[in-house]
């Protein structure tokens, strides 16, 4: 009997003398934890650690101040409550370009770095206006021109256009957007990247030939061309199904375009055309008004 309680006696200092080797070693890391980080605090917030200057190249038409107080606004904040984002190895850098882009959809190209003199500089390109998307389905003269918008060369829309621009400066779409974006159409695409390049290319390749557009309207499953350089009473326009292939439409375009009489007609009264229709396969129908 006296051996168990010696024995058990023995077990029971050996666990407190355990417990208090785990609670030395657990203190001395806290201890040694609440220094580095202590430290890491401390020496995140000297002043030859923080960036001082902050400068944007590249602006033409973004406003500079505004976007300069966006960006120290991210600087004024803080990580875990107490490390500052102004750091010049904690600033966000890759979070400010993402961020800024969101933003400022007429930002094509963005790059920011720090210099040796704690200088955080931003690098941008700007979108231009290539085209316009415009908000409505109808491109009569008549009507009041839709809200329109500026696009790149690529479909994206960027920023408002100005009430003049429309069918005067830039080539125009017209067509509606999906109801899922319509309260955020800056940064959206109105036709797919590939669909838009495909249907620019059209365009551009009839340019070449001599025949004139000015606008495009989707309107279900067709597209609508309006020829000529300007809105007036009489738009003469060519349509075909969006859903063709483009070289097929194009080859459809240049037998058109090469057959007489339509070929002499078209170049002598051109005033008088009313469509020329390519929704169906490898036929091509156009009218002309009456001649008296």
């Amino acid at each position: 009997m006296q051996e168990r309680d010696v024995v058990r006696a023995g077990n029971s200092r050996l666990r407190r003398r355990k417990r208090k080797i785990f609670f030395r070693k657990s203190s001395l890391l806290l201890a040694l934890f609440v220094i580095v980080v202590g430290g890491l605090i401390f020496l995140s917030w000297r002043p030859f650690l923080q960036i001082k200057e902050v400068s944007v190249v590249g602006i033409n038409v973004l406003p500079e101040n505004e976007l300069l107080n966006e960006v120290e606004d991210v600087l004024g904040g803080r990580y875990l409550l107490v490390f500052p984002k102004r750091n010049i190895f904690l600033a966000p850098q890759r979070a400010l370009e993402k961020n800024l882009k969101i933003t400022y959809p007429r930002i094509e190209t963005i790059d920011i770095d720090i210099d040796t003199k704690r200088k955080l500089n931003i690098v941008l390109t700007e979108r231009e206006g290539q085209y316009l998307w415009c908000d409505g389905v109808s491109v009569s003269a008549e009507q009041e021109q839709s809200d329109c918008y500026y696009m790149d060369d690529r479909g994206k829309i960027f920023d408002k256009a100005p009430y003049f621009s429309a069918g005067n400066i830039y080539f125009s779409f017209y067509g509606t957007i999906s109801d899922d974006i319509e309260d955020q159409i800056l940064g959206e695409r109105y036709l797919s990247m590939e669909e838009f390049m495909k249907l620019t290319s059209f365009i551009d390749s009839l340019d070449k030939m001599d025949i004139k557009s000015f606008a495009c309207k989707e309107e279900g499953d067709d597209f609508i061309l309006y020829l000529g350089t300007k809105k007036s009473s009489n738009m003469p326009y060519m349509s075909w199904r969006r859903d063709i292939d483009m070289a097929h439409l194009k080859s459809n375009v240049d037998s058109a375009f090469a057959t007489e009489p339509f070929k002499t007609r078209y170049k002598d009264d051109f005033a008088s055309l009313e469509y020329i229709d390519l929704r169906f396969e490898n036929k091509v129908y156009y009218k002309f008004k009456p001649t008296f």
